[in-house]
């Protein structure tokens, strides 16, 4: 039994219907066994039980015919034939007939994509565009073949077939040449249509009938006879490199490009990928396709020999080889690939002369360094695509690797327990196909989390014993060996010292690190051991890193200055650029700061590492600050520990240095959302060692932390304020505009609800604290002061002024970047649920979750999806807000943060109560709503809700659900609403 997917969706000489069974049974065919998992969310996302849905669709299929498709526990695959890929499989064997027969229409052309969800739909748009493709080629080459032998008029006919074939893409400048060639040689009408289409390509075409019919016969390579070649046959399928083929063949088709070298350093592909390009190419050159190996030619002078041996031309008698090179070929239209040619850089005169000297023949050349010769152009090739952006089976370098296994005999699958290693493995080698190949080899000896152990203590385990590869390429040290040889004495030195940077480096700090001059920059670029990117930073493989850090090693005391001088410039550079991130310029230096992390993270453990106390403390500050703006806390949290653990509280010289380090971890913590006792003990800790010392930026910086861990855990107000009071003198002493703004917000969050104050003495205070931090000038700040007294003033029903500042607070804020809207956003979100406004308050929070995603911001994103679920409670979208709801409380449980936990409670209570539940919702919020925690939209929102159980039930009965919620845990209310969803 056959799967029919060319024209509609069927199986052969089978009544069965059944569109999500078939559609499945198709995916299967065209992409290869999948993980059952992967099948449900694609197929069945939006299904109560997808597991359920799977199983059904696979047992359908079964009864149809048992032979049709076969599953495992984790895996299901297609075990019929399918139209499809009988097609692909006669195009890749030239079988233009039975290409064209198969073709019954566009694939799956019955079927509508768009009630298949997204990801169905672009796959079989894609797919029915890759198939009209290889169909269209199909034609274009039995045209190409019957016009060859005079039959002009089917070759236009095939030709006008191909033009409007259905479910094929528009046609590309190639196919329009070779269209309007055959349509005009057969004196066709729609020739004319053919070159107005290819006007708007900017490409000419102007033949006259004999013109037409005199190239396809003469420059004719028939499909039917073999072009002439002698590129090497290859053992394995190759993998990928789509992009890279057709960017290399657009060029190779510009008059313009004769001489096109593929860069990128030794393993990276570039043979593969010439050979992969040359074989798309045989029919575009009548006089042939002829690969030439440099690898085994010791010397430039040998090279005409080479190409000489290659295009099967006797070099003798008395006249120069070059000279017979040049004669032979100055008539010819062929392509020669020059493979591996960066030790042969003193032979590019023959290059040079063979470009000059000849019309039609185009140079592919493959080579570590760029021959810098006018006429070049250049194609720089990096690894195989990773897999991160994509699914994992559809990256690239996943693909060689799972082929690279097999061929080994491993019958390596991808599955929950298999693909992050096999992700791992592929990133470590940053995709390079070499490299990838021969750790698959270790799957003899090791399993795939061995493999990866392995690369990240050296590449030495990245070697094969495989007898049919070159001894070149049996291991990534000799490729790298064979390069490092090309270097001079300068280069070496250089690039060995560039191996302590760590996610690439700027001109500047090469130069101050390792001793890099331009010029030395500009030729490791040339020789693939560098890239330069569009944003101005220089960047290595990681393998290519790893070789020249063991390098650097043999001379351990220049390895030692070249960290020295590592360290101190970027705890420099971290330090002179820290307080831009309290400034107006927080976007740009955010953006600075991160791009040089990984630099900067290598800086502090050679700081803490060599007990460079005073670099430490210095950067505690900077640290926290960049973790908390670029939403990175939990790398904070590991990071201050670890140096935490190297430091005795004990010895004198530590004690400055750890209280900063056990201050900066505190942060972290908070930020996280832990104001229990562990963020407390470390901030007491920090301030008992750095009070005696009289550190007061130290102390100031503590005290900060320690007065708004209190007020936001709605802990002892008098204690609070008795923190304040010490902290604030010491910050106007020290002159930190940055902690002044700190301890002036923070009047409000410890300003006690329950002093009897007025209304107008609370405005006062905020708005004396805005007057202040207009003077202090710190915007984050002072957007910060707006929207507490915009909130001040929406919760007291002044709705105009409140929405008012809260605006000019986002404003201010967005000048800063996407940290400083975080509260304004959230703010304004609140005021417009209060005020009963839900498109307004689904745009502030859908902005919200937007940038707490872009910037990991963890603790935002869970207020944003309780906000938004909140939202579609009100709205009646109850499917929707349990989804938002859910992943709020998760995220509020694994970070342990009490407002945005009592948050998600009340949102839930919500929830349940538009189900028309009771119990549950009332004694949740009985905890939520006196909880000393709770903010003042929980407050508010939990209000709201118990207001509306008064008329449903008896006093006694409400009274008895709310006095229970108070006597519960939070785990445990968090537990119901799991079970419950």
């Amino acid at each position: 039994m056959r799967l029919l997917t060319l024209g509609d969706l069927r199986l052969e000489n089978s009544a069965f219907k059944r569109a999500k069974p078939l559609l499945l049974l198709a995916y299967l065919a065209l992409e290869g066994p999948k993980e059952r998992r992967f099948l449900r969310e694609l197929l069945w996302r939006d299904a109560k039980d997808s597991r359920n849905s799977l199983g059904t669709a696979l047992g359908r299929l079964r009864g149809v015919d048992a032979g049709v498709v076969g599953s495992d526990e984790i895996r299901a695959w297609c075990e019929t034939q399918c139209d499809a890929t009988q097609l692909l499989a006669a195009a890749d064997d030239s079988d233009n007939e039975r290409v064209v027969e198969l073709y019954r229409g566009p694939f799956l052309e019955g079927v509508d994509p768009s009630a298949a969800g997204i990801e169905i739909e672009e796959w079989i748009y894609s797919t029915r565009e890759a198939l009209g493709t290889r169909v269209r080629q199909a034609l274009l080459n039995l045209g190409e073949d019957h016009a060859g032998v005079g039959e002009f008029s089917l070759g236009a006919e095939l030709a006008q077939r191909a033009y409007s074939l259905p479910g094929a893409p528009e046609s590309v400048p190639d196919e329009l040449e070779r269209l309007f060639v055959l349509l005009k040689a057969g004196d066709h009408p729609e020739a004319a249509e053919v070159r107005k289409e290819a006007a708007g390509f900017d490409l000419e075409l102007s033949r006259s009938v004999e013109d037409a019919r005199g190239a396809l016969h003469e420059d004719k390579v028939p499909t039917t006879r073999k072009a002439r070649h002698n590129l090497p046959a290859q053992a394995t399928r190759f993998v990928g490199r789509e992009a890279e083929k057709t960017e290399i063949g657009e060029m190779l088709r510009d008059p313009d490009c004769r001489l096109l070298t593929i860069t990128g350093p030794g393993g990276i592909g570039k043979t593969r990928l010439a050979i992969e390009v040359a074989t798309s190419q045989l029919r575009r050159f009548p006089d042939g396709v002829f690969f030439v190996p440099f690898a085994p030619v010791t010397s430039s002078t040998a090279m005409p020999f080479a190409i000489a041996d290659a295009l099967g031309l006797s070099a003798g008698g008395q006249t120069d080889v070059a000279e017979q090179l040049f004669s032979n070929l100055e008539d010819k239209n062929l392509l020669l690939v020059l493979d591996n040619l960066a030790h042969l850089l003193a032979g590019t005169d023959l290059i040079h002369d063979l470009w000059e000297r000849t019309q039609n023949v185009k140079l592919l050349i493959t080579s570590r360094e760029r021959l810098n010769l006018q006429a070049e152009q250049l194609f720089v090739l990096s690894g195989l695509s990773s897999p991160a952006g994509v699914p994992v089976e559809q990256s690239d370098a996943v693909r060689l690797f799972l082929q690279a296994a097999r061929s080994g005999g491993h019958d390596v699958t991808l599955s929950e327990s298999t693909t992050p290693a096999v992700t791992r493995i592929c990133e470590l080698v940053d995709g390079m196909p070499l490299a990838l190949e021969l750790a698959a080899s270790w799957l003899k000896a090791l399993t795939l989390e061995e493999i990866a152990t392995e690369i990240t203590t050296g590449i030495d385990v990245l070697q094969a014993s495989t007898r049919d590869v070159p001894e070149r390429h049996r291991s990534i040290r000799a490729v790298f060996d064979s390069s490092w040889k090309l270097l001079t004495d300068n280069e070496r030195e250089v690039l060995g010292n560039l191996s302590e940077f760590r996610g690439g480096f700027r001109r500047d700090a090469a130069s101050v690190v390792a001793g890099a001059s331009l010029f030395t920059l500009g030729s490791l670029v040339d020789k693939s051991f560098l890239t330069f990117t569009a944003g101005g930073r220089y960047e290595q493989h990681p393998l290519v890193r790893e070789y020249a850090r063991e390098r650097l090693a043999e001379q351990p005391q220049e390895q030692a200055l070249t960290r020295e001088k590592h360290g101190r410039h970027y705890l420099s550079f971290l330090w002179e650029h820290y307080p831009e991130l309290s400034s107006s310029r927080v976007k740009e230096a955010r953006k600075l700061l991160a791009a040089e992390l990984p630099n900067i993270l290598t800086a502090w453990d050679w700081a803490v590492d060599n007990l460079n106390l005073e670099q430490v403390k210095d950067a505690v500050f900077p640290l926290h600050k960049l973790f908390e703006v670029d939403g990175r806390e939990q790398e904070g949290v590991a990071l201050f520990s670890l140096a935490a653990g190297c430091l005795d509280e004990g010895s004198p010289e530590h004690r400055a240095a750890l209280g900063y380090i056990l201050i900066g971890q505190a942060a972290v913590h908070r930020a996280l959302g832990d104001y229990r006792a562990e963020a407390r003990s470390l901030l007491e800790r920090g301030l008992g060692l750095l009070r005696p010392l009289d550190e007061d930026l130290g102390v100031a910086w503590g005290l900060s932390w320690l007065t708004l861990i209190r007020g936001e855990a709605g802990g002892d107000v008098a204690q609070g304020r008795a923190l304040l009071q010490e902290g604030f003198p010491i910050a106007r002493r020290v002159g930190s505009a940055h902690l002044i703004g700190r301890f002036l917000n923070q009047e409000v969050i410890l300003e006690d609800p329950a002093s009897g104050g007025s209304v107008e003495d609370a405005r006062k205070l905020r708005e004396q604290i805005l007057s202040e931090q207009r003077e202090v000038g710190d915007p984050n700040h002072l957007s910060h002061a707006m929207a507490k007294l915009g909130e001040f003033l929406f919760h007291h029903r002044l709705f105009d002024e409140g929405k008012a500042l809260l605006k000019e607070s986002l404003e201010l804020a967005r000048e800063s970047g996407s940290a400083a809207e975080v509260t304004p956003l959230q703010r304004l979100t609140r005021a417009a649920l209060m005020s009963g406004d839900l498109d307004e308050a689904e745009g502030y929070a859908s902005e919200l979750l937007q940038i707490s995603k872009d910037n990991w911001f963890i603790l935002v994103e869970s207020d944003a999806l309780m906000l938004l679920g909140v939202i579609a409670t009100r709205r009646g979208h109850i499917r929707e807000a349990e989804v938002f709801l859910v992943e709020a409380l998760q995220i509020a449980s694994r970070i342990e943060t009490m407002v945005t936990s009592l948050g998600v409670l009340v949102a839930a209570a919500g929830l349940r109560v538009a189900q028309g539940q009771v119990a549950e919702p009332l004694a949740w919020l009985g905890f939520s709503i006196d909880h000393p925690a709770a903010d003042q939209f929980s407050r508010f929102e939990a209000q709201r809700l118990l207001d509306g159980f008064h008329d449903q039930l008896p006093p006694a009965e409400f009274t008895a659900a709310v006095e229970r919620g108070k006597e519960s845990s939070l785990e445990e209310m968090f537990s119901e609403i799991l079970s419950g969803r």
